[in-house]
């Protein structure tokens, strides 16, 4: 990719959309960041991660929120992306009410208008779907063709509104635009309200651990550092006009792990036992098994996510332990 090549990464100081926009800058890409700053978690943790981006001259940022259409054509006209990659999204599968407005103002005003500034300035677009779309799915692995996506959450209905939404745009406007459903991401920097994340804080200071629902529970976890692979290799052929790219893709590791498998491995990656466990119903909105296939990644990519849990658990301590002695 040319050095004057500008990708618009939207969700920019989230965990996957500050690595993706790390990993852009290493490669001499010009970052054009947007994030709304959201208090859903400390925002401390947001600044922190624009300063870090902010070191590279590469990088520039909007405070403001994808929904906002004014503000966002202003930062097309000053950007003039060659891409977008589009992260930015209320998350969360267990629902609480509360939050019901900003799933449908950030997860669908907010595609709404970047579907919009696309299809203007015939901007190719990779926006983040998500594995919660299959919901009640009996069939396993999850394929992107099947036919029978049950979302039990409004998140996963946001999502799954956003790739229908997509097609409308592609088929009918021609807009170059590509969908990823993540399977469980983790790694360095990961939300502190995922479970990876709550585990080792849980195991390192002693504290009790809950495991909600039975032991036929499981998630496909996919480590970070390879789903930012996946997403600059296909924005970037995105971006140069490549084709055949499918509408939608899967981006997960392909094993499911239990929950009480992944305690007991981070049990052993830590060196410490857990204090207590306790056990809880599987909470409304939440799926019981997630499993990718990625034949059409492999296919497209010559390569799926492959770096193995136990490895990337040892890359989470190790950050883990050096953000606590900084």
């Amino acid at each position: 990719m040319k050095p004057s090549t500008t990708y618009l990464v939207t969700g920019v100081l989230g965990f996957i959309g500050s690595h993706v926009a790390q990993r852009l800058l290493a490669e001499g890409v010009a970052v054009c960041g947007v994030d709304a700053i959201t208090d859903y978690y400390d925002v401390a943790i947001k600044h922190r991660r624009l300063a870090t981006l902010q070191a590279s001259p590469l990088f520039s940022f909007y405070h403001t929120d994808v929904a906002e259409e004014a503000a966002i054509a202003s930062v097309w006209k000053a950007a003039r992306p060659a891409a977008v990659i589009h992260l930015a999204a209320q998350a969360g599968v267990v629902h609480r009410a509360e939050q019901s407005a900003a799933y449908l103002h950030s997860n669908i005003e907010g595609f709404n208008t970047l579907l919009r500034q696309c299809a203007q300035w015939q901007t190719p677009l990779l926006y983040a779907s998500s594995s919660s779309v299959y919901g009640a799915t009996t069939i396993l692995p999850y394929q992107e063709r099947d036919p029978t996506l049950a979302p039990l959450n409004l998140y996963a209905r946001s999502k799954l509104h956003n790739e229908r939404t997509a097609a409308l745009y592609r088929e009918a406007l021609g807009l170059h635009c590509v969908g990823l459903r993540l399977f469980s991401v983790y790694g360095e920097d990961m939300r502190p309200d995922l479970v990876i994340h709550k585990f080792v804080h849980a195991l390192a200071m002693g504290s009790p651990i809950t495991l909600f629902g039975d032991k036929g529970v499981a998630r496909d976890f996919t480590y970070v550092g390879d789903v930012v692979r996946v997403i600059c290799d296909l924005a970037a052929r995105l971006q140069q006009g490549a084709s055949p790219l499918a509408p939608i893709y899967n981006v997960g590791h392909c094993v499911p792990i239990s929950v009480q498998t992944l305690l007991s491995t981070l049990e052993g990656v830590l060196e410490k036992k857990a204090v207590e466990v306790r056990y809880a119903p599987l909470r409304e909105g939440e799926m019981r098994v997630t499993y990718a296939d990625t034949t059409l990644l492999q296919a497209t990519l010559g390569y799926t996510p492959s770096t193995p849990l136990v490895e990337g658990l040892r890359r989470y301590w190790a950050w883990w332990q050096g953000q606590r002695n900084e």
